[in-house]
């Protein structure tokens, strides 16, 4: 029952990444207004904006008008509940009340990311303040450490940019964004050298073979651009895993 519980809580948080995510990369009022239907801008009813079980009982339409309603908001409030789950079994603030500011730094870190992938897979763009802002959170607020979390970031950064660098003087294509240069020193923020490190050789690895799956399923070019954000934060989430529940760190 515990579990259900802070899966539904999970989701309810991610349905509100999934607002915020939304407003801020089309530049909407953040907090004045209920949610509505971007299509024929109605008011969304409650009743309709149930995380994840809404989605599945319109079958993916809105009931105002009945345009599709894109799949990226049950999964970011699955997402969002499965990863909420495992930070508080990790850190169980009730029984552990000194894990209770980490708890909310990491809830942070992980929505960051969350939200990120969210905007990155609809439109590749990764917002500054899910990214660079936050690094100072990090630094401040992680368990790392001060140095650690501030050499981490400065790695995170590094590494993307003189892969990025090189990749263009050898090819004249861009290969990387400034976003995910910045969602790499977020990681290295929170996680340190050796946590950005695993995270971009986890986030490298998974989004070369589904970046293959997809551009073989899809018939495209290799010029086809695929989002990374969403590989990095499942790079940091899995050494998250890594870290707390087998090593305790």
């Amino acid at each position: 029952m515990l579990y259900i519980f802070l899966f539904f809580l999970g989701a309810s948080w991610g349905s509100f990444l999934n607002v915020l995510a939304w407003r801020i990369l089309h530049e909407k009022t953040l907090f004045t207004v209920r949610s509505y239907c971007p299509v024929c801008q109605k008011t969304i009813a409650f009743y309709d904006n149930i995380p994840v079980f809404s989605w599945f009982l319109l079958r993916g339409r809105a009931r105002c008008c009945g345009s599709s309603i894109s799949f990226l908001y049950p999964l970011i409030e699955m997402v969002t509940g499965i990863v909420f789950t495992c930070l508080f079994l990790s850190l169980n603030p009730m029984i552990y009340p000194e894990n209770t500011g980490y708890f909310f730094s990491y809830l942070l870190f992980f929505s960051a990311l969350i939200a990120a992938t969210r905007t990155d897979l609809e439109s590749m763009l990764i917002p500054q303040c899910f990214s660079l802002w936050l690094v100072p959170a990090g630094v401040l607020f992680s368990h790392i450490g001060f140095w650690q979390s501030l050499i981490g970031a400065i790695c995170g950064y590094g590494v993307l940019w003189l892969i990025a660098w090189f990749f263009e003087r050898s090819t004249g294509k861009q290969g990387l964004g400034e976003g995910d240069m910045e969602i790499a020193a977020l990681i290295g923020s929170f996680l340190g050298v050796e946590g950005v490190w695993i995270s971009l050789s986890v986030g490298s690895t998974t989004g070369l073979l589904v970046g293959l799956i997809y551009l073989f399923l899809t018939r495209q070019t290799h010029a086809t651009k695929i989002p990374f954000a969403p590989f990095l934060a499942l790079g940091a989430f899995f050494y998250y895993c890594y870290a707390f529940w087998f090593f305790a760190f």
